[in-house]
């Protein structure tokens, strides 16, 4: 069939997700890669939570994201190619699929690339490549899982994929699992935690302002902050890298089925690796923009 090779690379990014998984547990859950350390300011009147020690990430996560990410980008690759052979034309080394943070119509390099990329494909399929794009988001383009393959892949042509160990990417996302046993201090009401940046010995995770109530204020840390491994200079944690392959698992299916009279059905990655079904999924393009 004549998706059977975007179907493969699918199915090759997702074996490289569960060995990239199988890393993060023996990283984050057995080696403990940094811990917290408490301290009390009492000239400002602040906590504090500062990481300590910690070892990199090791370099095989790179590899394995850099393999993850060249095999969905092939995926998308491979299905423009067999559009263009679809038509009866002969694809050639320009032929990709694009991927436009920016209109094509803002340049004539860019409306050069767009013509490029697409050359050969049936006039139909067009708009269904062009309604995905990142840049019918408008300023949210960069935060579409197109734009964050684009910039992941890129990156790991050029240079190892850049790695950091993160707090909570975003707290309304994975929320502290925190507690505190004071002494001579009153309780924290709320605190400030600096998360999505890069965490090394020393750095400053949590500051709170307290009051101190007697000569010997102390507080206890019970509890967790979550962390990440997070890949590329755009930070992105490997939680998003598992939201990345279910949108392109998607457009794969939607655009074979639409230019191939393919019949298929999305494999979300939680499937692929035995996890449990979450709610069923459709094949129409994942959060279909509107123009902006």
């Amino acid at each position: 069939m004549p998706w059977d090779s975007s179907s493969r690379k699918l199915k090759r990014a997702a074996k490289h997700y569960k060995s990239l998984n199988d890393e993060l547990r023996s990283y984050i859950r057995e080696g403990r890669p940094f811990e917290y350390q408490a301290e009390i300011d009492r000239e400002e009147a602040q906590f504090r939570i500062r990481v300590v020690g910690g070892e990199p990430p090791p370099d095989e996560m790179s590899l394995i994201v850099g393999d993850f990410v060249q095999n969905l980008r092939a995926s998308l690759d491979h299905l423009i190619w067999a559009a263009v052979r679809a038509t009866g034309n002969t694809p050639t080394m320009g032929n990709a699929f694009p991927i436009f943070l920016e209109g094509p119509q803002t340049s004539r390099r860019k409306e050069a690339l767009w013509a490029r990329q697409l050359a050969g494909i049936a006039e139909e399929a067009i708009p269904l490549i062009d309604q995905i794009q990142p840049y019918k988001r408008g300023e949210d383009a960069r935060f579409d899982a197109l734009a964050c393959l684009k910039e992941l892949s890129n990156e790991d042509k050029h240079r190892v994929v850049l790695q950091t160990l993160n707090a909570i990417p975003d707290p309304n996302d994975a929320a502290p699992d925190l507690d505190f046993e004071y002494l001579d201090v009153e309780p924290i009401e709320s605190y400030q935690l600096h998360a999505m940046k890069p965490l090394a010995n020393g750095d400053l995770v949590m500051e709170a302002a307290i009051k101190i109530t007697g000569p010997e204020p102390n507080i206890r840390i019970k509890g967790e902050l979550p962390v990440e491994v997070a890949f590329g200079e755009f930070r992105i944690p490997a939680s998003g890298l598992a939201m990345m392959f279910d949108r392109i698992d998607v457009v794969v299916a939607h655009l074979a089925n639409e230019l191939l009279g393919a019949n298929l059905g999305p494999q979300p990655l939680g499937a692929r690796l035995g996890e449990p079904p979450a709610d069923a999924a459709t094949t129409a393009p994942p959060d279909e923009p509107t123009d902006s």
